[in-house]
């Protein structure tokens, strides 16, 4: 942070964010989130708030493997939901959890598309 000038530190924090999620396994607790903030001289509801409105940040630990499906409108129409119940039965897991070998998160995201 020393090479960003004082009034421009509020722009490390997304890359922070990236670095803490390696480092911690495919997400981000909210230790790494207050560091993050007192680092970047932000108030920490800025980092959470970050944290919250990108979908490629985790709050909580993922499998390897963390499989996102879009939820909006248009790919429902598209018969999203027989994808996402398809995924369910062969993974044995909910939207949101985890499989018991923690290989694979299913969870819901905006549209890349």
């Amino acid at each position: 942070m020393a090479k960003f000038p004082r009034s421009r530190r509020k722009s490390g924090v997304i890359p922070l964010l990236h670095l803490a999620q390696v480092q911690n396994g495919g997400w981000i607790p909210v230790t790494a989130m207050y560091k993050i903030a007192k680092v970047c001289e932000v108030a920490p509801m800025s980092v959470f708030e970050t944290v919250t409105f990108y979908a490629m940040f985790n709050r909580k630990p993922v499998g390897k493997y963390h499989i996102q499906f879009c939820v909006t409108t248009p790919c429902m129409l598209r018969g999203c939901d027989n994808i996402i119940h398809h995924a369910e039965a062969y993974l044995n897991v909910h939207m949101g959890g985890t499989t018991h070998d923690k290989v694979f998160t299913l969870g819901e995201m905006e549209c890349m598309g």
